[in-house]
């Protein structure tokens, strides 16, 4: 997109745009700005992450305080209410504020309480190893959450009634909320989803007070901006047309549908020491975090907490209940439970500032002192542990690893080691040259096509051949430069096997095929052989490495480059 753009493409560039099928359009964009500033570059998309980071854990601070600000304005409500049935009014006022931890609606003071609970948020946030981790990716997860703690804030401040101009607000509410959506299609639904059932609520109550005429005019303004533009995406794509509307649609319906193998299915054991170890800064912080939100549900029938809470359900349940699970997936939860969690943790909190001060203290040391200590437990408890000493050492090192929030801890993805990853393209690089057409045939998911054509173009490709190659797909879906990234024979003859290697310059293959041992890859080695058997293509090799393995001696690959014969 923005090679398209640099060149004056804006047309390609927004081709580029409106393929964005599966992982939506928000955060390339971004990225895409920054990286007109700071050239094309993996290292500027991973400190962008790194940004957004802060950005999250500012905006848990700011959602804290809006739902704390909240509870004083419901307070003051639900007070207001019982000093006019009761003789001492105000009296009553100050007990039920008194009740909640909270200061007086009219008073801009802070309690102690509150300041807990403010402070706590972000904290829990910044030192949870999961959002520290993969700020340093290129996964959507941070990028989401982050949009959403300032989309949910966005919610909550149209509850505002005394605020000018509420129309604005609720634009910007919906703004927010389109934004979620077109960072990461499917937590977006979800959050929409929470959302939604708030509304209802609030729809209730505006029916109960007689207000429903307003309420449908505010309704109309939250959702003026996501309906423009899902019927821009999933409609009527301008510049293009409906038939391309219709190809978003199926994609989309296609995406969420994915990953319901039952043999995809992940264990609960292995769910929980996700939540456990890697979630907040230990399995001990998790614990009070659990306190917290049992802490708050007393509070779950107003608006600012009940927003959140139906929010987090609509998060956690159908990524609990899917088969499918990674440890990235409890991301956008993350982010609520911190705010959720400081809130109801602040009942607890001495009303006195020092009190209050000394109680966040003693609550840091007991959540980050030793973080480790209790992994050998957590590890019994979950029926995954070994006996065999090597093993459970293994264990308990990876476990460490994911539970770090060392600067230089070593990111989780399942991509290759970076000498491998540089080895690889280094090599292809010097075969293929800037221009070359590049095709590989049994790609591995830890080498992804992107990853290709992005280590291409650092290592001197031309900004044509990128954007010529980079974006393009068949008309199943798949990256025109592989055959699929999937463990299924795609079940193609021989002659489509040739004609889809006709369309490149070089085609690689490794050998083995999989660099993991994963038996079903190695379908694909059929294909290698109906290339090479009649003389057609010739095989050169480029480069051999060596891949690790959990447990096991290092697996040695060797990259193969084939041509056609003169």
């Amino acid at each position: 997109m923005l090679s398209a753009a640099q060149a004056g493409r804006w047309d390609e560039a927004s081709d580029v745009l409106l393929d964005c099928q599966q992982y939506p359009p928000a955060y390339p964009v971004l990225l895409a700005g920054v990286q007109s500033v700071t050239g094309v570059s993996e290292l500027a998309c991973r400190r962008t992450g790194r940004v957004l980071r802060a950005f999250g854990v500012l905006g848990a601070w700011l959602l804290a305080v809006e739902v704390l600000r909240r509870r004083r304005a419901e307070a003051a409500v639900s007070s207001s209410a019982t000093g006019a049935s009761s003789a001492g009014g105000v009296s009553s006022a100050t007990g039920v504020s008194s009740a909640v931890g909270v200061s007086s609606a009219s008073s801009d003071a802070w309690s102690p309480r509150e300041l807990f609970a403010a402070v706590l948020a972000p904290f829990l946030l910044f030192f949870s190893p999961l959002f520290q981790h993969y700020s340093g990716s290129l996964f959507l997860e941070v990028p989401f959450a982050v949009a959403s703690l300032f989309a949910l804030r966005a919610w909550l401040r149209r509850a505002d009634e005394s605020a000018q101009r509420p129309l604005v607000r609720e634009l910007a509410a919906g703004a927010w909320i389109a934004l979620c959506v077109f960072t990461k299609w499917n937590y977006g639904l979800l959050l929409g989803a929470g959302l939604a059932a708030a509304w209802l609520f609030e729809a209730f109550d505006a029916l109960r007070a007689k207000h429903i005429g307003r309420f449908a005019v505010r309704t109309l303004f939250l959702a003026a901006v996501p309906v423009l533009a899902f019927l821009w995406w999933f409609v009527l794509p301008l510049p293009r047309g409906p038939e391309l509307g219709a190809l978003h649609r199926a994609s989309f319906l296609a995406f969420l549908q994915g990953n319901q193998d039952a043999s995809m299915a992940t264990s609960w054991a292995a769910r929980a020491l996700d939540w456990a170890l890697a979630f907040l800064p230990s399995a001990r912080a998790l614990l009070v975090a659990l306190v917290g939100l049992l802490l708050v549900l007393p509070w779950a029938l107003r608006g600012s907490v009940r927003a959140l809470l139906l929010a987090l359900l609509a998060s956690a349940l159908p990524v609990a209940l899917h088969p499918f699970h990674l440890d990235r997936f409890l991301v956008p939860q993350l982010v609520l439970v911190c705010v959720l969690a400081a809130i109801g943790l602040s009942r607890l909190a001495p009303r006195s500032l020092g009190g209050a001060a000394l109680a966040f203290a003693l609550l840091a040391a007991l959540a980050l002192v030793a973080p480790t200590a209790e992994h050998g437990l957590v590890l019994r408890a979950s029926g995954l542990a070994q006996d065999e000493p090597a093993t459970r050492a293994y264990q308990l090192d990876t476990l460490a690893e994911a539970a770090s929030s060392a600067s230089d801890r070593r990111l989780r993805t399942a991509g290759v080691e970076r000498a491998v990853h540089d080895a690889l393209l280094d090599a292809l690089a010097r075969d293929a040259g800037p221009n070359a057409r590049v095709g590989w045939l049994g790609v591995n998911p830890e080498f992804p096509p992107a990853a290709i054509h992005l280590g291409l173009l650092a290592r001197g490709g031309s900004a044509e051949r990128f954007r010529r190659d980079s974006g393009r797909t068949r008309s199943d879906g798949k990256f025109d430069m592989i055959v699929t990234h999937e463990f299924v024979d795609p079940g193609w003859n021989d002659e489509q096997i040739r004609g889809w290697a006709r369309g490149f310059d070089v085609v690689c293959v490794t050998q083995p095929m999989d660099w993991k041992g994963r038996a079903a890859k190695e379908v694909l080695a059929r294909y290698r052989d109906v290339l090479l058997k009649d003389g057609e293509w010739k095989a050169a090799p480029l480069a051999t490495v060596e891949v690790a393995r959990a447990m096991r001696e290092p697996l040695g690959v060797q990259l193969v480059a084939l041509r056609r014969s003169k």
